[in-house]
């Protein structure tokens, strides 16, 4: 069974809850469709697990400490729900084990981002950090970037040089 995790990023001085009517609606949605084995295989014969996650590390005031900062918090909390989810649901015969590298997941766990505002330039920063950060190696064993992301803000500035960023993404098919 493939997963795919959505994210969703909230903007300035929001919450989880600000996701909970559309996550909801997705979920029903997914789950009336995979009755109907229409969108449960997502086009593959292999069904689909979504799962939603409406991210908690920088809710409310904490969307004030700066983007690279909550980028982090976002990617850290990532990496929770992922080894959390891998140690509760994958078992060796899930793995690839190479003799000089650490055990990838044969089936990577696909991450989708939904996000509005302020929490589009989150997302970015975390994206930044998940894939060309210090969590690289965890992320590309465990996971493939499938995004939609759209949003008015396309980038940010740094916050020692003012300089405008642009997190360039490596875009990768999840199957």
């Amino acid at each position: 069974m493939r997963t795919h995790l959505l994210l969703c990023v909230h903007g300035l001085g929001g919450s989880p809850q600000d996701f909970q009517c559309l996550s909801q609606s997705i979920s029903n949605y997914f789950n009336s469709q995979s009755q109907s084995n229409n969108l449960a295989s997502l086009g593959d014969e292999e069904p689909v697990d979504l799962n939603i996650l409406s991210l908690e590390s920088n809710k409310k005031k904490l969307t004030h400490c700066g983007l690279e900062i909550m980028g982090k918090k976002m990617a850290g909390e990532i990496e929770e729900w992922i080894t959390e989810y891998v140690k509760e649901n994958c078992t060796e015969k899930d793995y690839i084990f190479n003799k000089d590298k650490p055990p990838q997941l044969k089936h990577k766990i696909v991450l989708s981002v939904l996000s509005h505002s302020l929490g589009g330039l989150v997302a970015r920063a975390g994206i930044k950090e998940m894939f060309f950060g210090e969590k690289r190696e965890f992320f590309s064993r465990h996971t493939c970037l499938w995004i939609f992301h759209v949003n008015v803000h396309t980038s940010f500035g740094h916050a020692t040089s003012g300089r405008r960023q642009t997190c360039q993404i490596d875009w990768k098919s999840p199957f």
